[in-house]
């Protein structure tokens, strides 16, 4: 469960967002509206000027990156001079068969180096890396728009996801994806409106 409001305040815009909700979260909205700088705080990569983060009743509002629990990624979530195997150690000991089976249907060789992938495919490999790592949460911030099938791998993202520990999980995407399971929301002017 995510329980969070987040004031970060700018010149010329104000952030003001809250959100308690669990489970596959999407976040949509236009650009400069606030849905980085929302999952930024969450992560702790920005500082919030007042507010709460609440991640399954554990208060991390004041708790250095390391120690929150959350895995933030980004188109460049990557480490280009590892062997997928290498950076999906990263996440877990053991590369699990399901993970392999993703990596084999989408033509990524767990020897090939990340660097040497395209882009997609290095977002895959990020986000797959964090889904091993098992974190309470994690934040995706607009890491899917390269991904061949995106709303496919995000099915499966979801499958591994419950397969886990954890669940929640955060998109931010200009695009909408129309999965059963997804909880919609939408950012506006620094405001955070649930749509279902």
């Amino acid at each position: 469960m995510i329980d969070a409001h987040i004031i970060k305040k700018y010149e010329n815009f104000t952030l003001d967002s809250k959100l308690e909700d669990d489970g596959f979260i999407l976040v949509t909205g236009e650009n400069g509206s606030g849905k980085s700088t929302f999952l930024k705080c969450i992560a702790g990569a920005i500082k919030q000027d007042s507010g709460y983060v609440r991640i399954n009743s554990r208060d991390i509002t004041n708790l250095p990156i390391r120690k929150r629990g959350v895995v933030l990624i980004t188109a460049d979530s990557f480490l280009p001079n590892l062997k997928v195997q290498e950076h999906l150690r990263i996440g877990g000991e053991k590369v699990t068969e399901p993970v392999k089976n993703l990596l084999n249907n989408m033509s990524i060789p767990l020897s090939s180096k990340v660097g040497e992938l395209s882009m997609g495919q290095r977002e895959v490999v990020a986000i797959l890396t964090a889904i091993l790592a098992e974190p309470p949460l994690i934040l995706i911030d607009e890491a899917l728009a390269n991904i061949e099938n995106n709303q496919a791998f995000l099915s499966r993202v979801w499958e591994l996801r419950q397969r886990g520990k954890y669940t929640d999980t955060i998109i931010v995407s200009h695009q909408e994806f129309d999965l059963p399971q997804i909880r919609k929301y939408q950012m506006s002017g620094g405001r955070l409106i649930k749509i279902f």
